[in-house]
């Protein structure tokens, strides 16, 4: 039990540095632009990075934004919901696609990518 505690916190510590870490990537290989419209600010833009996953046959979004921060959110049927934090996501079809709101930050994502799947 006690080698299992020593592995956890090992792996722990080196998770924290990794995300912590100031020269992380923002994008990473194969991450597409996506437009967003971060902390509640109007103007759009393609600065935001999206990474997709398929885990336990769920979607899975990863928006990564300018400053190294990140976003993971589920897609389910009735919309996205935000997997970190206490935030909220709030879906809504607009303008040929969804749009994606977590406390303030706002994605864009055509249909193809959000509503199709």
């Amino acid at each position: 039990m006690r080698m299992t505690s020593h592995w956890l916190a090992v792996f722990g510590t080196l998770t924290l540095a990794v995300a912590c870490s100031p020269t992380q990537e923002v994008a990473q290989e194969g991450a597409e632009p996506v437009q967003c419209a971060l902390a509640g600010e109007g103007d759009w833009s393609d600065a935001c990075r999206l990474e997709t996953a398929r885990v336990a046959g769920a979607n899975i979004y990863i928006i990564r934004h300018p400053d190294g921060s990140f976003r993971r959110l589920l897609l389910r049927e009735d919309g996205f919901v935000a997997l970190d934090g206490a935030d909220e996501a709030r879906s809504e079809v607009r303008d040929g696609g969804v749009i994606v709101t977590v406390a303030g930050d706002a994605y864009s994502f055509p249909n193809r990518d959000a509503a199709n799947e």
